[in-house]
């Protein structure tokens, strides 16, 4: 899929944004990204970036983390030894602010996301992306050949 936009990414650290004027469309989020994206990273719990657009908008925000996933859950690769955990990156936030949704965004901060996960699994163990999606957005990531690991499958 080819994505005719294309965001800057910076560390959020790295790139002065108004946190409080962004719109996720949910309270949990926009608490997140105005409160806890500073404690998170403080913490070494994730790294957050944000994605701006030719006019210097603040439009999407990328939280990565550490993570691990069990073989025998759902993967059935028989490389992997069953019953220890595996290490993966997850995606734990990929939020475009709702004024700015249905123009690629979502996708370019997604190949985003999977282009610091290739450059880390070239220094570190990793297996996988994996991602805890909201029900609303199983289908987006999906397209991209991510597998649901719910139980409701």
């Amino acid at each position: 899929m080819t994505v005719s936009v294309n965001l800057n990414f910076f560390h959020y650290k790295d790139r002065l944004v108004n946190k409080k004027n962004f719109q996720a469309g949910n309270l949990a989020l926009e608490k997140y990204i105005s409160n806890n994206m500073s404690q998170f990273e403080e913490q070494n719990m994730s790294r957050n970036y944000v994605g701006i657009d030719s006019n210097d908008n603040f439009v999407s925000v990328l939280c990565l983390s550490a993570s691990t996933i069990k073989s025998d859950e759902k993967i059935s690769d028989n490389s992997y030894p069953l019953h220890i955990e595996k290490p993966t990156i997850k995606i734990g936030r990929l939020v475009v602010d709702k004024r700015y949704r249905g123009n690629g965004y979502g996708t370019n901060t997604l190949q985003k996301a999977i282009s610091i996960f290739v450059e880390v699994s070239k220094r570190i163990g990793s297996i996988g992306l994996t991602v805890d999606a909201k029900l609303e957005s199983v289908d987006f990531y999906k397209k991209f050949g991510f597998i649901n690991f719910s139980s409701a499958d």
